[in-house]
């Protein structure tokens, strides 16, 4: 019963955990993440996330390639849209953007929740990969 009884605490708990991890509501971040391609290029995907005024983020997603030895980026994809966290921890978002079909993200957020977290993009335009998250200082 003594087990139940705490199985049952840390389930009803687990939804404030995740909330309380950053970023929360009203956190501005950033998250930047490299995927190599080839020849000392790689494909970047960058998300600058201010507070929406309801809730969530209003996220903007930008895409390109990147020249690894002098930072030349080419930009291929800017699009804005929202963003926000489910009850179980994971952010994720949609974006538009003219000329473009309507595309998302998700970030599932594992170890600290910050340094090299994977995100999934959900086309061939912006790369999935591994990046960080920041509080954009």
């Amino acid at each position: 019963m003594r087990a139940l009884m705490i199985a049952l605490v840390v389930l009803a708990a687990a939804p404030a955990v995740a909330s309380e991890r950053f970023p929360a509501e009203g956190d501005a971040w950033h998250y930047e993440g490299r995927t190599p391609v080839a020849g000392g290029v790689a494909r970047f995907l960058r998300l600058e996330a201010t507070p929406a005024p309801r809730s969530g983020w209003t996220v903007t997603m930008t895409c390109g390639t990147v020249r690894v030895v002098d930072g030349r980026e080419v930009v291929t994809y800017r699009g804005t849209g929202p963003g926000g966290r489910s009850r179980w921890g994971s952010m994720g978002g949609t974006s538009t953007a003219p000329g473009h079909d309507t595309t998302g993200w998700l970030i599932e957020q594992t170890g600290d929740g910050l340094l090299d977290q994977a995100v999934q993009a959900q086309d061939s335009v912006c790369a999935s990969g591994r990046g960080d998250l920041s509080a954009g200082d």
